[in-house]
């Protein structure tokens, strides 16, 4: 035991290049070992996510805010073209861009799915974009004054 740890506190950056190799020429095989270990022990690998956030919450909230973005442009980029713009004033800041149910039809939605925000997101990415016709990208405010119309 203590051999082995002399061995690497010797050679810390030729282990990790040997790792990195190994990683790079079987990444696949890498990748089916990792998924199976997480299915199959889920509570480390909850308490280690736990862990890893404790040590670095600024880093990893960075992390899942850019993720979120990234995942919603992609969803704006789909039903809106590759520069999504709002389908009634044309507004192009993805900041204020948003998802629209064209039939009103959302909420049920939502409830079926049992998925909010980057969730559903989610949801319409692994489905390869379902029902184009379905959905519509508007503005914040063209979102609201549609809800206030349909409202009376």
């Amino acid at each position: 035991m203590t051999y082995s740890k002399d061995w690497y506190q010797k050679n810390k950056e030729l282990h990790k290049q040997n790792c990195k190799k190994y990683y790079i020429e079987d990444k696949e095989e890498h990748k089916k070992r990792s998924v199976k270990w997480q299915k199959d022990n889920p509570e480390k690998q909850r308490e280690i996510r736990r862990k890893t956030y404790q040590k670095n919450k600024e880093r990893e909230n960075k992390r899942s805010r850019e993720y979120t973005l990234r995942r919603r442009v992609q969803v704006l980029k789909a039903y809106g073209g590759q520069t999504p713009s709002c389908s009634k004033c044309k507004e192009t800041e993805v900041r204020v861009l948003e998802l629209d149910h064209i039939h009103n039809d959302g909420k049920k939605e939502r409830n079926e799915l049992k998925k909010l925000g980057s969730g559903f997101y989610g949801h319409l990415i692994k489905n390869n974009y379902p029902n184009k016709k379905r959905y519509q990208i508007l503005c914040k405010n063209c979102n609201y004054l549609k809800y206030l119309e349909t409202k009376k």
